[in-house]
């Protein structure tokens, strides 16, 4: 299997061209005001994993 060429941009070219815009509140709601993706919720993801969580393997041995 060859490894793909980065020399040839017109795939990052054409991804480029279909982005409009970011979403400024990140949340589409239906017709009727329910919410239907809320990408704000994500934002913990954002932050650090606090050093205090406890590994599954380390959970595992304890039992």
């Amino acid at each position: 299997m060859a490894l793909p060429s980065f020399s040839d941009r017109s795939d990052f070219d054409d991804a480029g061209r279909g982005f409009v815009t970011s979403l400024d509140s990140a949340v589409i709601t239906a017709a009727d005001g329910t919410t239907v993706r809320d990408g704000g919720a994500y934002g913990f993801l954002d932050g650090e994993c606090p050093e205090s969580t406890t590994s599954p393997c380390a959970a595992s041995t304890a039992i």
